[in-house]
């Protein structure tokens, strides 16, 4: 079940990668100066050759209320460069569409926003992970490095009492099968 907090979708829409990302012209992107450079487009058109989901862009660029928040952006750019170097198989956050197992998972997750859930169809990879090791206590493992090695692994923190919010992660293409609520 995908939560949607942005975008109402019609019944038979496929969610789909966009290429053609400029890095370089992103404006709060500039704010990080001389760390934009050649090297570091290249890069991310390396990490991204097929292009980035409308998720990736919203936590990659924006924040998801259009603003940028420099922590969000270092913390998905953290785990996408443990993904790319230890987890390569798995599908990349900024490929992907976000879903929860269930019905009442999916609820959970929404209880205080105004957003729409959506029955969908994955047509690519499918990963389930813990979405706590990244928007929960980042020093469950020691650090942001450790929380994304055992995100993309599946290693549940000892912690006493800690409760996983397992996601799934759909790389792109991803069908809207019907609005459910």
């Amino acid at each position: 079940m995908h939560v949607s907090r942005l975008i109402q979708y019609p019944d038979g829409y496929v969610l789909t990668l966009s290429k053609g990302l400029n890095y370089r012209q992103n404006s709060w992107l500039n704010l990080l100066g001389g760390f934009m450079d050649k090297d570091f487009s290249d890069h991310m058109d390396e990490m991204f050759s097929e292009g980035i989901s409308v998720h990736g862009s919203n936590y990659l660029f924006q924040g998801l209320r259009g603003e940028f928040i420099y922590s969000s952006w270092a913390l998905e750019m953290c785990f996408e460069n443990v993904r790319y170097k230890y987890f390569p198989n798995k599908p990349s956050r900024l490929q992907s569409a976000f879903a929860w197992r269930d019905l009442d998972d999916a609820q959970k997750f929404r209880r205080s926003r105004d957003c729409d859930i959506y029955a969908v169809e994955p047509l690519d990879s499918v990963a389930f992970l813990d979405m706590n090791l990244i928007t929960g206590d980042k020093k469950l493992f020691g650090g942001a490095e450790d929380n994304a090695k055992a995100y993309w692994s599946g290693t549940k923190p000892e912690a006493q009492g800690y409760m996983p919010a397992i996601e799934v992660v759909m790389k792109c293409p991803v069908r809207i099968i019907e609005k459910v609520l």
